[in-house]
């Protein structure tokens, strides 16, 4: 049940409980939300840098080894269009951590920033998200 390590009295382990239900009730939520909008990409997923190479071969580069290139170069680019669909599939749960994540930070018990110092931000420091679509970076 518990996800919290050492948990002693019975007070805590109802307050853990409720932690849980709620936190499985938001996520099937987000499930029943994710599937009705749909799951399929909004783009073509395309890398946004491709390389930080040295600039083509000053020799002549064998027909076999070209070969093997453009069969790891297709691999790779569709290791990363899975990755990108994944990504696109959390869309509707990234937007919500991302709501919850600023709401615990301006909230009234804030973040820990060392031991038992804690700080809030201020509402008004809190950065708008871009307007434009997320990028996978790896």
């Amino acid at each position: 049940m518990s996800k919290r390590p050492n948990i002693a009295s019975d007070h805590e382990r109802a307050i853990e409980q409720e932690i849980q239900q709620a936190r499985g009730e938001r996520d099937e939520a987000m499930a029943d939300r994710m599937e009705a909008a749909g799951t399929a990409p909004t783009a073509d997923p395309q890398p946004y840098i491709l390389s930080f190479s040295r600039g083509p071969a000053n020799h002549e580069v064998p027909a076999e080894v070209q070969a093997w290139i453009a069969e790891r170069e297709a691999e790779q680019l569709e290791h990363y269009q899975r990755i990108y669909r994944e990504i696109e599939q959390l869309a509707p749960y990234r937007d919500q951590w991302i709501e919850e994540f600023f709401d615990r930070i301006s909230g009234p018990r804030g973040f820990s920033v060392h031991a038992g110092q804690r700080k809030t931000i201020p509402k008004d420091q809190i950065p708008t998200r871009p307007d434009r679509p997320w990028r996978v970076v790896w």
